[in-house]
């Protein structure tokens, strides 16, 4: 997303621009230029209910019904073979909102003849609150209504609607207005909807609403709204991009009867907010880094750790469900102590007056204090308006998170990462519950609060979650890291006849009809290290059954979203697998997840799914990840340093390795953005200190981000402040522009020009400079920045199958080896020495599992490869090749293409000259 000055700019987009009758001031936009939906503002709703409109779709979030491609976000609506349909509907919920101005999205649509059903429209802020319709409804395009189709119009015909709660003397009820225009007809469109992109824009201020497309003068629908009963419409909103299919709008509720060519892709452009630049009232809009909450936030009771406290009757309220008769003062805050009787179920809550934003504590913890002496169990919950309610239980038997029933205080502190909910929108910030108990009890809850997020766990190189022998840099260790968690008690555990080592997980089902199980972790795993088309998912698998199932991944903590499974079907099974009930060794890329998954923030490392019956038997062992980047040092956490035996090989090789990252202007090679601007932010890089970039005035978030192309070691940052500079601001590194890291902090700072200098370091893509507070009553004013590193050159090496890791064919050691699974023929070994560079000579030292026949590559951009030489008919036994060279790379790599043993491939050393 990029910020710009004025519509001005945008004049004459493609084949049609929006005609503003007065300037207006550009506030946002999102223009899907990247390569993937941002996460920061999209999420998804997902299910079949048929979301109060009969609809017919199933709406997901996968890659298949909604993406980025050629700076066009897709919506794709598809059929399956069943007859069922699947689409997807994307909002920013807890993620953006505004109010007024004017908001337009760019927007090409499918064939609707018969059945489809696309929108573009907003819900209020309360939404979790007030529910529909009392939050409002503004539908900006809504098209392929049943009047349409029958006219024969349906791709020519548009829609645009209000809905909201009436209360007055005459009334009180759901209100509705809406009406509908045809493009050709009343507005003289050339084009229909499928023949070209049309912009479907709203005006909003507090007195008026209007519905337009291609310009302002083609109203679709307007109405009044300064009356105090459309109080629906003077608060934010966000949004909502959809395809549905079926419905009460086309009416149509049959899959049979969906005439609309399949599959059906609905384009968005772009999508836009802008200030009206109306001295009465501005544009107001948030982001969720706006919102966020941070430090210690408490939900009752008193403490200095706090940060901040919410407050009945502002922010929450306190609401008995059944069964629970409060012994408490409120209002002297004392303990929230319950008394509830023998024979009825008991439940109350916290409820919030607004969706709070809890985005920075996911990784962190639920904390209060309890007493009691009563064994029933007690269920915990949290609820989200953007990812419903989970409830986690303290029991006698389970986990009983610090909780003792001895009647006296005790601390409860309950992981974050265990509760499925949306952390941007919770709305129930406490909940408590249990059965009938069989006789009466007394529970008292005091000191709740939210700790915020702890560091994620972070692995590189090779992984191992479940492996006895694979030579990893990290494990996962049961109990301390996570747990294995089997769904539903759908799986019991088997025989065992182990892969390697003296361990595997066997079972089979217990006759549910469907069967599951996770590993899943006590807090999120940033696996950024993993997220590079080299890194592996490797396990080994056996079955004789031909019940279908599914191995996923999951990040995120909202169910069903961030999801990805990967089917394993009879006679179609993936990945050389077979039904043999042998061993079979797996390697899944895992660029086969990351399209869904965000692999900076995973939960559940490895699922086991199956819901189309029982399975007799099915084993796996051996589980790890292999192919992580490993940045030299990062033992020690340091980033961007080689060892000594790297070192020597670099300088051999002519390229630059100081102490230090080099020198290099990086500013020559940054796209540069900012969220708001009065004057261009690319005068900051123009090398003129007499031209200098502007925020808008007025507010205190805004940021400078500066996109590298590629991964630098960060060495120096320079800001030359004009009189208007930023008292407090942080500068911050990212390698995905979703987590970032704080570099260095700025605070105190009073007007009056200056220059900053920062000291920086570690490798990232993205740098952003993030202002939170001004030192002047306008914006932010900079004359230039500078910015200096330079990559260090990093070795690295991954391979597809390993059970020593690759990064021992590189190490200097001649008593360590790389070795791959057992019995398969096709590996391939890929070794990344960082640069460009000559080379003359690879030396690769052969342990007595080596490859019969083998090709050596090398590559500029690991993607095209140019063939060095290949080998065939060579024995087992230990050897040495040394292979002549002429040429210039940064990648090699070793195809092995078939074995000289019964075992796998082993490697002791690999050299380059």
């Amino acid at each position: 997303m990029l910020i710009r000055k004025s519509a001005i700019a945008m004049a004459m987009v493609g084949a049609c621009a929006s005609s503003f009758a007065n300037s207006k001031t550009l506030m946002w936009e999102d223009n899907f230029d990247g390569d993937s939906i941002d996460r920061s503002i999209w999420t998804y709703d997902t299910g079949d209910s048929g979301w109060g409109n009969n609809e017919l779709q199933n709406y997901t979030d996968n890659s298949d019904n909604a993406y980025v491609e050629n700076g066009n976000l897709i919506i794709q609506a598809l059929k399956n073979a069943d007859g069922s349909f699947t689409s997807a509907r994307l909002k920013t919920l807890g993620r953006l909102s505004y109010k007024y101005g004017t908001i337009e999205a760019r927007i090409k649509l499918p064939d609707l003849n018969a059945g489809l059903w696309p929108a573009f429209w907003q819900l209020g802020n309360n939404y979790g609150q007030a529910g529909w319709p009392a939050c409002g409804e503004l539908d900006i395009l809504e098209a392929g209504m049943a009047e349409a189709i029958n006219a024969g119009k349906v791709n020519s015909e548009v829609s645009g609607a209000f809905h909201w709660w009436h209360e007055s003397d005459n009334y009180t009820g759901q209100a509705d207005f809406g009406q509908s225009k045809n493009l050709i007809e009343d507005f003289g469109s050339s084009t229909g909807f499928t023949d070209g992109y049309h912009i479907f824009g709203m005006t909003w201020t507090p007195e008026n609403i209007a519905m337009w497309v291609d310009d302002e003068a083609n109203e679709i629908a307007s109405i009044g709204t300064d009356d105090p009963a459309f109080s629906e419409f003077q608060q934010q909103h966000f949004l909502i991009f959809n395809l549905a299919v079926g419905g009460i709008f086309p009416q149509i509720y049959d899959n049979n009867e969906i005439t609309a060519p399949m599959p059906a892709k609905m384009y968005v452009d772009y999508v836009r907010i802008y200030d009206n630049d109306d001295s009465n009232y501005s544009t107001e809009l948030s982001l969720a880094t706006d919102t966020a909450k941070n430090g210690n936030i408490g939900v009752y009771g008193e403490g200095n750790m706090l940060s901040e406290s919410l407050a009945f009757g502002t922010d929450i309220e306190l609401y008995v469900w059944n069964n629970m008769e409060s012994l408490s003062d409120l209002d002297n805050n004392e303990a929230l102590e319950f008394e509830v009787d023998a024979g009825d179920w008991f439940g109350m809550g916290l409820w919030m007056y607004y969706d709070l934003n809890l985005m920075n504590y996911q990784n962190g913890h639920l904390n209060f204090r309890m007493k009691t002496t009563s064994e029933q169990s007690i269920g915990i919950g949290i609820a989200s308006t953007g990812g419903d309610e989970t409830w986690i239980n303290l029991s006698v038997d389970g986990e009983t998170f610090g909780l003792e029933r001895d009647g006296q205080w005790h601390q409860v502190s309950i992981p974050l990462s265990k509760f499925g909910v949306d952390f941007h929108t919770i709305n129930q910030v406490f909940m408590l519950r249990g059965d009938a108990p069989n006789e009466a009890l007394t529970l008292a809850i005091d000191d709740i609060y939210f700790s915020e997020s702890l560091a994620k766990t972070t692995p590189s190189g090779t992984f191992s979650l479940y492996s006895e022998t694979a030579e990893a840099d990290s494990s996962f260790e049961l109990g301390a890291d996570g747990n294995l968690h089997i769904w539903g008690e759908t799986l019991a555990e088997g025989a065992t006849s182990p892969y390697e080592g003296s361990e595997s997980l066997s079972y089979a089902s217990t006759g549910a009809g469907w069967f599951g199980m996770a590993f899943s972790a006590n807090n999120y795993h940033d696996l950024s290290a993993f997220d590079i088309d080299t890194a592996r998912l490797n396990f080994a698998l056996k079955t004789s059954s031909t019940t279908a199932f599914k191995i996923g991944m999951k990040s995120g903590s909202i169910d069903d979203i961030e999801q990805k499974w990967i089917d394993f079907t009879n006679s179609a099974d993936p990945y050389g697998f077979t039904r043999d009930g042998q061993w079979h060794q797996i390697s899944i890329p895992l660029s086969d997840f990351n399209d869904e998954v965000d692999m900076s923030n995973v939960i559940q490392l490895f699922q086991l799914l199956g819901v189309d019956g029982d399975i007799s038997d099915i084993e796996i062992d051996n589980i790890y990840f292999s192919g992580g980047s490993v940045s030299e040092g990062n033992s020690d956490g340091n980033t961007g340093n080689n060892d000594d035996s790297s070192g020597e090989e670099n300088s051999e090789n002519g390229s630059n390795n100081d102490d230090g990252p080099g020198n290099k202007d990086l500013t020559t090679q940054a796209t540069i953005s900012a969220s708001n601007e009065i004057q261009p932010i690319a005068n900051v890089i123009d090398g003129n200190n007499n031209s200098r970039w502007e925020s808008a005035h007025g507010g205190d978030s805004a940021w400078i981000l500066l996109d590298l192309g590629e991964a630098e070691t960060l060495k120096t940052l320079s800001i030359q402040w004009e009189t208007a500079n930023a008292a407090t601001y942080s500068v911050q590194g990212s390698n995905d522009t979703i987590t970032w890291t704080t570099l260095s902090s700025f605070g105190g700072g009073t007007a009056g020009e200056r220059t900053d200098e920062h000291s920086l370091s570690g490798s990232y893509r993205y740098v952003r400079l993030y202002f939170t507070e001004r030192s002047t009553a306008y914006g932010y004013s900079i004359w230039e920045l500078g910015l200096t590193g330079g990559s260090v050159q990093s070795l690295s090496v991954s391979a597809t199958s390993e059970i020593q890791g690759a990064t021992l064919a590189i190490d200097g050691d001649n008593s360590s080896r790389w070795e791959s699974a057992h019995g398969l023929d096709t590996v391939s070994l890929t070794y990344d020495l960082g640069a460009q560079q000559a080379i003359s000579t690879v030396t690769i030292d052969w342990e007595t599992a080596n490859a019969a026949a083998y090709t050596l590559l090398g590559s500029i951009d690991g993607n095209n490869w140019n063939t060095i030489q290949s080998f065939s008919g060579l024995s087992a036994g230990e050897r040495r090749d040394s292979i002549s060279v002429d040429g210039n790379y940064r990648y090699l790599k070793i195809d092995c293409t078939e074995r000289s043993t019964i075992y796998g491939y082993s490697i002791w050393e690999i050299n380059v000259l």
